[in-house]
């Protein structure tokens, strides 16, 4: 296997990371809201927000891990990569802005 490739999919791992971290967020969101304890609401939009690129860049990267097409590669890396630097970026400036403004008490 040529060694692009292999790149692409090492980084293609990572996407699917960041990916899982935002799932596990999730699920620590939805512990939180069964016991009775939830977060303020520009948080819990801000991080709905970050999973609206998230989740497709999980998918484009098990798709990129699944296909040995050189041309399908060639499509999925780059949707995989920016959708992730996407959602990481609105979870960081979001969450910096809630900071700012004083929202997160």
């Amino acid at each position: 296997m040529p060694r692009a490739i292999e790149a692409r999919r090492l980084a293609g791992k990572f996407v699917l990371l960041v990916a899982g971290v935002w799932i596990m967020g999730l699920v620590a969101f939805i512990a939180a809201g069964a016991q009775g304890s939830w977060l303020p609401l520009p948080n819990l939009l801000i991080y709905l927000a970050s999973g609206a690129a998230l989740i497709p860049a999980g998918y484009f990267s098990v798709r990129l891990h699944a296909t040995d097409d050189r041309e399908v590669l060639d499509q999925l890396f780059p949707r995989a990569v920016w959708c992730c630097l996407a959602g990481v970026a609105i979870f960081a400036a979001g969450f910096f802005l809630v900071l700012q403004l004083g929202g997160a008490k």
